[in-house]
């Protein structure tokens, strides 16, 4: 396409008053937007007006409408995109156009992709099921493909969870289970090209956790704690510790860390093994109630007592039944609440 400054005056007058209206497509569900240039009642009519368009790098279309009506009309989203910007101008749209092209137009490093989530972006609600997945992804995440991230974990209530919130913003998981001699572990498989740009983004740019509202940032720590985190009761103080040794993993807990202290909470981050890897500590008392009183993890959750399968297995193995371990955390966390029953 030429320099949008070497248009003819007259292409741009026609350009200027064209109009923009959604086309419907895939049952429905996605709207596009389409730019009637010109309308006529034979293709005669607006072929002058289509050969200047195509004089000028665009590749307009003839669509004939009833028996007796045909529009000359712009599709590729290249060149609605530019007449929009250029001719029409943004603020011209209505909401609903306008919307459209937020959506499907803006970025064009998202055109192509299979799903793009810009409108889960645009959703509080959705946007905050979408940063539990990150979380849980930095946890226990892979690339399983060029296209594809999994996650996985040897808690099946877990995966279910995950797997569930990938359906929430209308993705589909794929699962698997791995049998292994010592441990059974189920994969939940995503297939977004546009999850794994937003996966990389913050891994590359873990800064952002410390602006992110603090709805998205509980449930992007609710996700990482059920993957990595762990719970403990030692001498009835309750310690959360989230463990990560590959890069950005250190980097992430310590902007964690920063975001925490902002909202009030104690926490630490300190190197383990002399640097092999970084442990975030929360233990404070009050610290753990706006916790929990935030997050509600399926597993390793004192407020239901709900343990996980490592909690279980190693339990067993010095004899103690798990249950009491699960008793022992519904009662010290009654006894947390009524320390501070105004929380």
């Amino acid at each position: 396409m030429k320099i949008l400054s070497k248009f003819s005056k007259e292409l741009e007058v026609i350009l200027s008053k064209a109009t923009v209206y959604k086309k419907l497509k895939k049952g429905g569900k996605i709207a596009y937007l389409h730019v009637r240039v010109a309308t006529g009642t034979s293709k005669k009519e607006l072929a002058q007006l289509q050969k200047m368009l195509e004089s000028h790098g665009f590749h307009p279309n003839i669509m004939k409408v009833g028996t007796k009506y045909y529009i000359l009309q712009l599709s590729r989203k290249k060149e609605v995109k530019q007449t929009i910007e250029s001719y029409i101008g943004i603020e011209n749209l209505p909401p609903e156009h306008r919307k459209i092209y937020e959506t499907w137009y803006k970025d064009p490093s998202l055109w192509g992709l299979r799903y793009n989530l810009t409108p889960i972006l645009k959703d509080p609600e959705k946007k905050t099921t979408l940063y539990y997945l990150l979380g849980a992804l930095t946890g226990d995440g892979y690339q399983f493909s060029q296209h594809r991230l999994a996650l996985a974990v040897v808690d099946k209530p877990l995966a279910e969870k995950f797997a569930e919130k990938v359906k929430e913003i209308g993705l589909y998981p794929e699962k698997y289970v791995e049998k292994r001699p010592e441990r059974t572990i189920y994969h939940v498989i995503v297939g977004s090209t546009h999850l794994i740009r937003l996966f990389n983004e913050l891994k590359n740019n873990p800064q952002q956790l410390e602006e992110l509202p603090e709805k998205h940032f509980w449930a992007y720590f609710e996700g990482l704690y059920e993957t990595d985190g762990s719970l403990r009761l030692i001498d009835n103080r309750f310690e959360v510790r989230i463990r990560l040794r590959k890069p950005p993993g250190p980097k992430i807990l310590e902007h964690l860390e920063k975001r925490l202290l902002k909202m009030g909470l104690s926490a630490t981050r300190n190197p383990y093994k002399k640097g092999y890897a970084y442990v975030l500590r929360i233990k404070e008392m009050k610290s753990i109630i706006i916790l929990f009183t935030n997050i509600d993890p399926i597993i390793k959750n004192p407020k239901t007592g709900t343990l996980s399968t490592k909690i279980i297995k190693h339990a067993k193995k010095r004899g103690i039944n798990p249950q009491t371990i699960s008793q022992q955390w519904r009662k010290r966390w009654q006894e947390y609440l009524q320390k501070y029953p105004e929380i």
